[in-house]
């Protein structure tokens, strides 16, 4: 029988695909989700190595930047709206808006993990896999040629993000377009806030070289 790795939040798991119900039993419900999406999108013959979402820490990680913003600017807001009451009810109801949309920046690490539960990534003996559910379902695949790059950023808490190509995303990507018209940015694309990053990054190495994916983890007793 084919062997699925699973590896959540730093316990990885091997599993057989015909035990992965039982197997289920034992992992979170989150673990046992990502591990069922990724089985679901393969195709006959081609085996599930890994499967796997973002950590809570690594989700509220990536929205520190815009949670900071958002208190600077839930305090100003405040303090117009302050000033604005002693002038004219109109005013303070024009700042309303502007309060609701800082506070929202400034909480967001609390639910953005919420969010980001809805992708799951997953590695097959073939290609690297971003399954979406929310708001509605999308699943993109990348094989080997499409891997330009193999990048590791490690953090503090432990999880890291393996960045595996560059897209370019903007309008007029097309050449016939004049450079002047081009508005075109880079858009890193891979697996983010992984725990355990660098396992991740050696078995995208062994894909990107067509090379038989080591296995890692540890069976099930």
């Amino acid at each position: 029988m084919t062997k699925v790795t699973k590896m959540s939040y730093g316990k990885t798991v091997e599993v057989e695909q015909g035990q992965a119900t039982s197997a289920n039993r034992t992992m979170s419900d989150s673990a046992a989700r990502s591990l069922a999406l990724a089985e679901a999108e393969m195709a006959e013959g081609e085996r599930l190595i890994w499967a796997d979402m973002s950590s809570p820490s690594g989700s509220r990680r990536r929205v520190l930047p815009l949670s900071v913003l958002g208190w600077l600017l839930l305090l100003l807001a405040l303090v117009w709206m302050m000033k604005a009451a002693s002038a004219s009810l109109s005013l303070l109801m024009l700042g309303l808006p502007f309060l609701l949309a800082a506070l929202l920046l400034a909480v967001l690490p609390w639910f953005w993990p919420l969010v980001t539960r809805y992708t799951v990534y997953a590695m097959s003996d073939r290609r690297l896999l971003i399954i979406q559910t929310w708001p509605r379902r999308r699943v993109t695949s990348y094989g080997p040629d499409d891997i330009d790059v193999v990048e590791r950023r490690d953090y503090r808490d432990g999880t890291g993000d393996i960045i595996f190509r560059h897209e370019e995303h903007g309008k007029h990507r097309d050449q016939h377009h004049p450079p002047a018209k081009r508005r075109v940015s880079d858009r890193p694309v891979g697996f983010l806030g992984l725990p355990d990053a660098r396992r991740v990054e050696m078995a995208i190495w062994a894909l990107k070289e067509r090379r038989t994916v080591p296995p890692f983890g540890e069976n099930l007793p």
